[in-house]
């Protein structure tokens, strides 16, 4: 008998008219890239087939460019990616692009070096243009107006055969995340729950902090792996009883997905999350979240409450776990893409 998902995907695979070959042009392997090869990995079971690219070795790429291929270019502004697009356009070949950061907010500040110009370029000249964030949506239809939003996901399967850690005798706090300045403002409370908790409560970073910070010795320092898969595993095998989500208040944030709640709620680890919509959006606060707004006293006191009540972490992780699988998981994203994909001519 065949399951509801495997007679899914055979439905889906009957509709195709021809077979349709996906290169996921990139040559950063970044996040946004490892993410998205686990969606048309899964789609492969659709009629797809699916093979990463790294754009530097653009002259093999293009002789394989064929009108079964389609190519899909990663959040790119580079030289190369704008050579590969003039070919495409020249050989009347479509193209999709996929972007899900805010760039032109993060040039501004700083801490985006691309290529404005190339990056509008490759935007404007796509067939169209997939954001997983209805606020950069509106960003990029000024660019492109085919522009579309399909939300974003959390594959389950890369938890598969994992195992937790025990560590009753502890308890653990994170931030998996290299970005130190969201983490910033909350240095005197990490300084003052790991004076209060001393030897008990350890907060696990993967970026060092001032020396006075770690005063009551409260703090671990890990590695973070490039490879998206490998970290999440890793971040699974922690077992953190709370994860934090702060947020430096910079406009680059609105068009953010909500990463961190994704990621916490299929880790089952107790979140806390800035008062910003792109989590108030998803968690109800005291049922699968708690929501600190931007005041030590507001986060002191949420890491409190849930340091001490260990009925509230368990109400909080099953009923994040349970949403995260039934409103974010692999599954419930594929027939979105599918949908939009079977719409290409």
């Amino acid at each position: 008998m065949i399951d509801s998902n495997e007679a899914f995907y055979e439905l889906q695979n009957q509709r195709f008219a021809r077979m349709k070959h996906i290169l996921l042009i990139d040559d950063r392997k970044c996040v946004s890239f490892q993410m998205l090869s686990l969606i048309f990995k899964r789609l492969e079971k659709a009629g797809f087939t699916f093979e990463p690219v790294d754009s530097r070795q653009w002259q093999n790429i293009l002789p394989s460019m064929l009108n079964t291929v389609l190519p899909i270019f990663v959040k790119s502004s580079t030289s190369i990616n704008l050579r590969i697009m003039n070919h495409l356009i020249s050989s009347n070949i479509d193209y999709l692009f996929y972007i899900d950061d805010d760039l032109w907010n993060m040039s501004k500040l700083g801490i985006y070096s691309g290529d404005l110009e190339i990056l509008n370029t490759l935007i404007k000249n796509a067939r169209t243009t997939i954001v997983p964030s209805l606020a950069l949506l509106e960003i990029v239809k000024k660019i492109n107006k085919n522009a579309i939003f399909i939300k974003p996901m959390f594959d389950f399967d890369l938890l598969d055969g994992c195992v937790k850690q025990k560590h009753d005798e502890e308890m653990r706090i994170s931030f998996p995340s290299n970005r130190e300045i969201d983490l910033r403002f909350l240095y005197p409370v990490i300084y003052e729950i790991a004076k209060k908790y001393q030897g008990r409560v350890f907060f696990e970073l993967f970026f060092e902090v001032p020396e006075w910070v770690n005063k009551n010795g409260g703090i671990r320092y890990l590695m973070r792996f490039p490879d998206y898969s490998f970290f999440m595993k890793f971040q699974y095998s922690r077992n953190w009883d709370i994860g934090l989500a702060p947020l430096e208040k910079l406009s680059v944030h609105n068009s953010k997905t909500n990463l961190k709640y994704r990621e916490y709620g299929a880790c089952e680890t107790a979140g806390i999350y800035q008062n910003h919509p792109i989590y108030t959006k998803y968690v109800k606060d005291g049922y699968n979240g708690l929501i600190a707004d931007s005041t030590e006293e507001s986060w002191y006191n949420s890491l409190v409450t849930l340091i001490e009540n260990a009925e509230l972490r368990k109400k909080i992780t099953c009923n994040a776990f349970f949403d995260v699988k039934e409103t974010f998981s692999l599954e419930s994203v594929i027939p979105d893409w599918l949908d939009f994909l079977n719409s290409i001519p």
